[in-house]
């Protein structure tokens, strides 16, 4: 059995549904909603979860899931997208050390794809213009060792820049770099055929990046403002390209993805480390928020306390 795996939480969920569609693949994502959605900092995990099949590091959303967060019920990215597709979406457990998912994944799943919106999974880990390295590189580390357990793995990376985050052409140079050392796959795109899909995915479910493809897809060229006006993204007709990379090259060049993977740690266990290590992520954009500062200033915040380098 197949599925493809949004890796960076939100709406990626969006895209990996569309591709699965494509693919004759299952759906299945990193349960982290953000700010606009979800008041609590962090992924969701099956405690929060209502209405969801616990399969141990797995569990399956369908379109009447819930989460309750700080005493509020949210509707989870997953469960919309379930209810578009009229399937379950399956849901991976981030308190749990990517060993374990990724044994979980690899003995129901032979091939997986991995779905990264906007590129930050080709990130080292401390551009200074990087917002949410976390959940992309967590995932990258379970997939990793998916791998390492048989499964036929790939990460698929669409919207270059389309989240607002990195530049293109810095994605474009990271890209190169990893199709140098022989870990470049190939492409996926959405095609116009894709458009009708992608609508009834984007106007009833949250996400920018997955909608600023649709954008694309569409027609649309140059910057559009994102996330409250606060980055502009670049669009143009290859953002819905998918490029198709192998996890262990791509890994690599992701530093925080290779310090998850070496010391296993679980999605809330990398923010301690990772923040004591002088990287900053969502995780600290979102703990910062929910204390008060305004989104702006709580991105600003995060972004200056980051004391890493990518030499």
């Amino acid at each position: 059995m197949r599925l493809v795996f949004a890796i960076g939480g939100g709406g990626d969920v969006v895209s990996a549904g569309a591709l699965a569609i494509k693919l004759g693949a299952e759906v299945g994502l990193l349960p982290w909603e953000r700010y606009v959605v979800d008041p609590e900092p962090g992924p969701l995990t099956d405690k929060d979860l209502v209405g969801a099949k616990s399969y141990g590091a797995l569990f399956v959303l369908n379109s009447k899931t819930i989460a309750i967060r700080r005493g509020k019920a949210i509707r989870p990215q997953g469960a919309c997208v379930a209810s578009i597709l009229e399937r379950e979406v399956y849901a991976i457990s981030p308190d749990r050390p990517p060993s374990v998912v990724a044994k979980a994944l690899a003995s129901r799943f032979s091939e997986i794809t991995g779905v990264d919106v906007g590129g930050d999974v080709l990130a080292c880990g401390c551009e200074p213009d990087l917002h949410s390295p976390l959940a992309d590189s967590y995932s990258l580390a379970v997939l990793k060792r998916a791998e390492e357990l048989g499964a036929d793995v790939e990460v698929a990376v669409v919207g270059l820049g389309a989240d607002g985050e990195l530049s293109r052409d810095y994605l474009v140079k990271r890209a190169a770099l990893i199709a140098s050392n022989g870990g470049f796959l190939g492409y996926y795109a959405f095609e116009p055929q894709d458009l009708a899909l992608l609508e009834r995915l984007t106007s009833n479910c949250t996400t920018e990046a997955s909608a600023n493809v649709l954008k694309a897809l569409k027609g649309m060229v140059g910057e559009v403002p994102i996330r409250g006006n606060s980055r502009r993204a670049y669009l143009d007709v290859f953002t819905p390209v998918f490029l198709r990379f192998r996890p262990g090259p791509l890994m690599e060049l992701n530093k925080i993805a290779k310090l998850i993977y070496d010391n296993d740690w679980d999605v809330f266990t990398a923010a301690v480390e990772l923040r004591r290590m002088g990287y900053t992520t969502e995780y600290d954009f979102e703990v910062y928020v929910a204390s008060g500062l305004p989104p702006s200033e709580a991105l600003a915040k995060a972004k200056a306390e980051r004391r890493c380098s990518c030499n």
